[in-house]
């Protein structure tokens, strides 16, 4: 498919360029584009900045120098006329070509400083934004699309600068100057006239022949985003590809993707030959009318031979720039449409951003259920999820309901729930233990004595069953979760399982803030996750270990310590210590360079057991007071599994968030939410949701997997050593 995709490149428009960047259907201001070259004219620094002053001061000078030499030459000729030796005025024109060269050389000197600065700025600034977009802003684009039209967007802002202003606009300034030149000092308008004409025509027929050629190359530029998009999915599934044997069928696809981009290449090239013909044209005839019409003049009387060979020198020397008119006109054209894919993706909003007034996120003195209060520094905070819904899309509808629920949370602050609710951890240490209906006064949790209540489908077991009835909406498009609200008591966990595409890995990206609900509040320790700086939440409040592990083509110790805030230097022994905890001794004493080994591009050198490993070494080494678990030990073996579940037991004052599909992996938690399509169905303990019966989700579930378990067959490990 593909491939077929980039076969039809030729028939793709450019708003399905737009579309495939995904740009929003409005294009950039011609302020916004003018606010991304704005370093190459006004840097950050004073020194910088006398720089581009200077760059252009240097360009002035050069074609000042380039105006007066050939006046000189002409009173050379005719005081050569008349038998006179031109000393001076040879020397004063010779002088100023030289000065022309050497304001030249120094102005591409100092630009080059210009440029680097400038084109530093940019791409810092591109890529800053493109880091402080949402996670559903990257998980809906191509990645190599993306880079590419932001490297394509950062090249071409120096291809504006340097071929329109630093060229291009000195050369149609000249040209006037020149003309005002022939029709003042020498008295011929019709040159003058004549000049004028034809550039106009070149350029008229430049501009037409060019917008011609601009719209195949939009169409190349589709084939090869293709090309690009099928190397990058191919290489970065290339384990997938070599598992099915599929080498050969990757191959035949991006060689129809090079082919297609081939055949538009061929027909940009015939164009450009056109183009170029056509502007030779043009300009061999002006240059022949300009001298006709001096000739004319000279033998009427009206000029001077000198003034003849001056006219003749500043035709040359003014069309000898605008023979690459043509393809710098298109080098423009096409570095006009990647500024403006760059400006609109600057424009792009970043939908999680921090509040105006957002403040760092500060844990309560929360007391433990099960132990006294931790220090500080290790304090585990409560969680709160009240009516949250989420949806894809519609974003701007997403962050009014959200205002609207933080005006509604912080209206009913100063009132006291008549309930609570709150469970016991296993993952934080305590014993297991079931506390229901507790109390809550001044939104401080306290403990109570052991009770014993309903447990059943939509029944409370150690969470909130309260609900908050959604306000009356248009029903947004993809709903993934519908008014969801529980709560997790400082120091406690809870499960979360439930069928694919249930939610569940929804709940824990907008624990962490990569995505705002569409409707609904996320409270730790009592504020609005919304209202806290994410720098303050995630990592150093919020610790993640997700079952699609990210790591860095960087060694082992790199990945380890790369939870560590600010990229502090991090102790051996602490590394060391949360690399054993995580059972990844015994494989990283295995390996020549240790902890100094490369683990390769995503981790591909490392299987998905060492990568989930590593993850959860990274982790523990930031201890977190909340840790949230995604299928963080779905890849290992029963065995490790075991040891590292003992090892995160082992750390208590934490609040643990666990995602699980394997349900034997979370049946100490203390509570368990069961989710279908988006909504709770059940909740409550291990225990409790086996004592539904068939009626239950929870019992059906866990039945089956034990039942599979049984019929699976031994495990078997292959060690392989690289």
């Amino acid at each position: 498919m593909r491939g077929n995709k980039a076969v039809a490149a030729n028939k793709t428009t450019a708003a399905e360029i737009r579309s495939g960047l995904g740009l929003s259907s409005t294009t950039a201001s011609w302020r916004e584009m003018a606010d991304i070259l704005k370093p190459y004219f006004w840097p950050k620094t004073v020194f910088d900045r006398v720089l581009a002053f200077s760059c252009f001061s240097l360009l002035g000078g050069s074609k000042v120098c380039n105006l007066l030499a050939p006046l000189y030459f002409g009173y050379a000729t005719d005081r050569l006329l008349s038998g006179e030796f031109p000393v001076r005025e040879l020397l004063l024109f010779g002088g100023l070509r030289f000065g022309v060269s050497l304001l030249d050389e120094g102005q591409r000197l100092v630009y080059l400083r210009v440029k680097e600065v400038a084109y530093r700025e940019i791409a810092v600034r591109t890529f800053s934004h493109l880091l402080s977009l949402s996670h559903s802003y990257h998980a809906s684009r191509k990645l190599g699309i993306v880079l590419r039209a932001s490297d394509r967007g950062n090249s071409s802002a120096s291809t504006i600068v340097d071929m329109l202003f630093l060229r291009l606009v000195p050369t149609i300034l000249e040209m006037f100057a020149t003309s005002i030149v022939f029709g003042v000092t020498y008295g011929s308008p019709s040159a003058a006239g004549v000049l004028i004409l034809s550039f106009l025509v070149y350029f008229a027929s430049t501009v037409y022949l060019t917008g011609f050629r601009t719209r195949i190359r939009a169409q190349q530029n589709v084939a090869d985003n293709d090309a690009a998009q099928i190397a990058t999915d191919t290489l970065g599934g290339i384990e997938t590809v070599k598992a099915w044997s599929s080498e050969s069928r990757e191959m035949q696809k991006y060689s129809q993707a090079i082919s297609a981009q081939q055949a538009l290449n061929r027909s940009s090239q015939s164009a450009l030959v056109t183009l170029n013909l056509t502007q030779q044209f043009i300009m061999r005839g002006a240059v022949v009318a300009v001298l006709l019409v001096s000739a004319i003049d000279y033998l009427n009387g009206r000029s001077s031979v000198g003034d003849f060979a001056a006219i003749q020198v500043y035709t040359v020397q003014l069309f000898q720039p605008l023979m690459w008119l043509g393809s710098l006109y298109t080098l423009i054209s096409s570095a006009g449409s990647d500024m403006r894919n760059l400006a609109d993706l600057l424009k792009e909003p970043a939908t999680v951003r921090d509040a105006v007034d957002a403040t760092p996120l500060v844990l309560l003195p929360t007391p433990h259920a099960s132990q006294v209060t931790p220090p500080p520094s290790s304090r585990p905070p409560r969680i709160e999820f009240r009516g949250v819904s989420f949806s894809y899309g519609e974003v701007e509808d997403a962050l009014l309901a959200q205002n609207s629920a933080v005006k509604k949370a912080s209206s009913a602050a100063s009132a006291q729930p008549s309930k609570t609710t709150s469970f016991a951890s296993a993952l934080g240490g305590g014993a297991h233990r079931r506390y229901l209906n507790l109390p809550e006064e001044g939104g401080t949790t306290t403990s109570a004595s052991v009770t014993t209540g309903s447990v059943g489908i939509g029944a409370t077991a150690g969470l909130d069953a309260t609900t908050t009835e959604a306000p009356p909406s248009k029903a947004p498009p993809r709903k993934i979760l519908k008014n969801v609200s529980f709560s997790v008591k400082a120091g406690d966990s809870v499960a979360i399982v439930g069928t694919t595409g249930s939610g569940k890995s929804t709940l824990s990206r907008l624990l962490m803030r990569l995505c705002d609900p569409t409707e609904g509040t996320v409270f730790i320790d009592g504020q609005d996750v919304s209202r806290v700086t994410q720098s303050s939440l995630r990592g150093s409040v919020v610790g993640y270990v997700p079952q699609d592990i990210a790591l860095f083509n960087e060694t082992l110790r790199e990945n380890i310590a790369y939870s560590r805030m600010g990229g502090a230097p991090v102790a051996e022994e602490d590394v060391n210590r949360a690399m054993n905890a995580s059972q990844l001794g015994a494989f990283v004493a295995s390996l020549p360079a240790g902890l100094d080994t490369r683990v390769g591009e995503r981790g591909l050198k490392l299987s998905g057991g060492e990568r989930q490993r590593v993850a959860i070494a990274r982790a523990l080494l930031a201890d977190p007071p909340i840790l949230i678990l995604d299928e963080a030990t779905s890849a290992l073996d029963s065995l490790t599994e075991s040891l590292v579940q003992k090892a995160v037991r082992g750390v208590g004052g934490r609040t643990s968030f666990v995602i699980a599909h394997r349900l034997s992996t979370i049946r100490d938690a203390h509570c368990i939410l069961v989710l279908e399509e988006g909504e709770i169905v059940e909740r409550g303990s291990h225990e409790e949701l086996l004592s539904l019966g068939e009626e239950g989700k929870y019992y059906r579930l866990w039945n089956q997997q034990q039942r599979e378990e049984l019929d699976a067959p031994e495990e078997v490990h292959v060690l392989v050593k690289e």
